[in-house]
């Protein structure tokens, strides 16, 4: 039976840093594999500054000129979970080889501060 993001969410951040830095870069590995390491570390650094200060349905814009690869974020609501931690809800869209890619995901804040993708789905 599979986890629901909820539960999922609530072992990534009880288990530590280890486990929070495992989900983040499977999540996002899954999402941004095709993208060059440089476009997918611009694409890391607005998903995490987005996270950080944009309000709900505000957009967060990246893109990489070497590669035509660009992409956005939008937090779509924000919630604390039990454990006290933040969550944020976003939409993401990236655009590499001119096709779109397209993802609702959930992000946690960890004890570090860092936004962890916890949960989502391609749309």
């Amino acid at each position: 039976m599979p986890k629901t993001p909820a539960l999922l969410l609530c072992a990534v951040i009880a288990s530590g840093y280890g486990a929070a830095a495992l989900a983040d870069s499977t999540a996002n590995e899954a999402f941004y594999g095709p993208l060059t390491a440089q476009a997918r570390a611009q694409a890391e650094r607005t998903l995490q500054t987005t996270l950080e200060s944009k309000t709900s349905l505000s957009i967060g814009h990246w893109e990489y000129g070497e590669t035509g690869s660009s992409g956005t974020i939008e937090p779509l609501r924000t919630f604390r979970i039990a454990t006290g931690h933040y969550c944020r809800e976003f939409r993401e869209r990236v655009i590499r080889g001119g096709l779109l890619e397209s993802r609702v995901s959930t992000a946690c804040r960890n004890r570090a501060g860092r936004w962890v993708v916890v949960g989502g789905k391609d749309t």
